[in-house]
Parts: structure tokens; C-alpha cells; sequence
């Protein structure tokens, strides 16, 4: 097996190559001009490299911009492996890097690790997924007029409190007509086994439950607990998180920092757990991250069982 680094840029493509994943070591750098030519000649290197078995070789690729997607669908189609990588990575690899590698290079090294596959989403859950983030765009554009709206009732302009008022019922006819598309599109098949199954959860509700299923057709994780991790619910990480890129995930964090939040306390385990994290001094924040972080293990555990919440 080779992993195989694909850094892109504006100057074109650089690729790290490991040969030996038992003892991960770099053998190659390789770079290709940002252009047709150039990508027909990293292809025709790829096909050099694994002597045309697509299969025995993983390329690890940052997959969060339109130009990452674009190539692993490229390369997905022609029956590579892809190992998504994040920008959160890098960012951290390169902070870290004591050796002066190569961005290709730290990206072939964590493909060795990785065990997430990248997948091309299908058009359902392309749809769900925009009508998910567009209904919280709505929410958000509410919640900021309502503070305009209060700063300019302080100041008396009947006239702008008007038009906040106006441009709020906007957004939140917005949030109706998106609701009803997230049901409709809940009712494929896709869909429709796992959001039944969710709902059985006390304290869920449709909009937690369309956002969690959503992330759990288009993110498969093998455990739950790597699913809590793949929302940053574990410890050490922040309920606010500046750089996550992805909306879907940052969504779907906050709806189960939201049930937390709101859980029902006759839940098994939940009462003492809170009771054990109050007596020993944690912080609100910590114990709503345990919580979302319990809620997660039990949203996975549920979809991967296919078995409806039994208390």
C-alpha cells in the first residue's frame, strides 16, 4: 500500500509519496503545473506509481474547498481511495513541524493514520444539506435583526425598528418555508429509517434529528466515539470553534449542545452524571460538553444498530 500527499495550489499540484505504510518513510516529492497538462502528467505519475492498480494506493487530499472536492471526485471516479484531510490539520502539522516538511508530505503522513474515506454525497443529501444550513442562516438573520430591532427601540426610530421588524418576519418565513422542505426531503429513503430511529431519543426534535442524520449518511464513522470526535466533542475542545469550516458539522454540534442544554433529566445515567460533575466542581460548559458528548454515542450507537431508543 502507498499513500500518496496531494497538496494544491495556485502554482499547480506537489505531491509527497510514501511507499512503506508498516514504516511510514518519504521516498518522493513530485510536483505538476496547475493546468490540463499538468494534471494529465500526475495522472499518468499515479498510474506509474501503482502500476495502474488504483486500489493499492490512498490519496490524502484537503477536500474542504471547491478545488479539493473537484480533485477527489476526479480521482474517486477513476477508482483511487481518498483520505480527506482538514484545514485544521494542517494548520496544526505545520505549527508542529520540527522538521521542515513539506505541506505534501504532512499530508501522505496522516493518510497513513487516517481511517475516514472520503465518498461524493449524493443529490439528497446535497439538497438536505442546504436546506439544513439555509434555515440556520434564517435563524441567525432573526436573531440579528431582533438585536437591531431592541438597540432601535432605545433610540426611538419607530421608522428603522420597522424595517428590522420587516426584514425578521423575512427570515422567518424563510425558516418556515425550509422546515417544510427538511420534512419533505426526511421522507426519502435515505433518510427516512435513521430519522425515525432518532426521534425515539427523549428530548430530540426534527430539526436535531434531520441535521444528525444528515451527518451520519455523508460522514460514516466506525464508533461513536470517533463520531463525537468528528464534531469536536471530546476533551480539550472548545464549544465555540473559529475555524470549522464545515457548516453541516458545526450545525449538527451545536443541536446536540442544544439538547444537552435542554435534556431531560429521568434519562438513565444522565441525573447522576450531572450530580457527579456538579459535586466535583466542573463548569457549566464542561458539563454540557459531556452531555452532547453522551448524546452523540447514543445518536451513533442507535443509526448503527438500527434500533429505536430503549431507555
Amino acid at each position: 500500500m502507498q499513500v500518496i500527499g496531494i497538496e494544491i495550489s495556485e502554482s499547480g499540484f506537489r505531491c509527497g509519496r510514501i511507499q512503506n505504510t508498516e514504516k511510514p518513510e518519504f521516498i518522493k516529492l513530485k510536483q505538476f503545473s496547475a493546468d490540463k497538462k499538468g494534471l494529465k502528467a500526475l495522472e499518468s505519475w499515479l498510474d506509474e506509481c501503482c502500476s495502474k492498480d488504483h486500489r493499492s494506493v490512498v490519496l490524502s487530499i484537503v477536500v474542504e474547498d471547491e478545488n479539493g472536492v473537484a480533485l477527489a471526485w476526479r480521482f474517486h471516479e477513476l477508482g483511487y481511495e481518498i483520505a480527506p484531510q482538514t484545514y485544521g490539520f494542517l494548520r496544526t502539522a505545520l505549527a508542529r513541524n520540527r522538521e521542515r516538511r513539506t505541506v505534501a508530505e504532512l499530508l501522505a503522513q496522516k493518510g497513513v493514520t487516517t481511517t475516514m474515506r472520503w465518498h461524493p454525497l449524493t443529490k439528497a443529501q446535497l439538497d438536505l444539506r442546504n436546506a439544513l444550513i439555509e434555515h440556520e442562516n434564517a435563524r441567525i438573520g432573526c436573531l440579528q435583526n431582533q438585536a437591531k430591532n431592541e438597540n432601535f427601540q432605545k433610540n426611538a426610530i419607530d421608522f428603522l425598528s420597522q424595517l428590522t421588524r420587516n426584514a425578521s418576519e423575512i427570515h422567518a418565513n424563510r425558516m418556515i418555508e425550509q422546515e417544510t422542505k427538511i420534512r419533505e426531503l426526511m421522507k426519502n429513503s435515505e433518510f427516512k429509517k435513521t430519522n425515525e430511529l432518532l426521534m425515539t431519543i427523549p428530548g430530540m426534535n426534527e430539526l436535531a434529528a434531520a441535521t444528525l442524520t444528515y451527518v451520519l449518511s455523508s460522514y460514516p464513522s466506525e464508533t461513536p466515539d470517533k463520531f463525537a470526535r468528528l464534531l469536536h466533542l471530546h476533551d480539550g475542545s472548545k464549544i465555540s470553534h473559529e475555524n470549522y469550516r464545515m457548516p453541516e458539522l458545526r450545525l449538527a454540534r451545536n443541536e446536540l449542545f442544544n439538547l444537552a442544554m435542554s435534556t431531560a433529566l429521568d434519562l438513565p445515567g444522565i441525573s447522576d452524571m450531572l450530580d457527579r460533575m456538579s459535586d466535583s466542581g466542573k463548569s457549566e460548559k464542561t458539563i454540557y460538553m459531556a452531555l452532547a458528548h453522551k448524546y452523540a454515542r447514543m445518536v451513533h450507537a442507535i443509526a448503527t444498530k438500527n434500533q429505536s431508543y430503549r431507555g
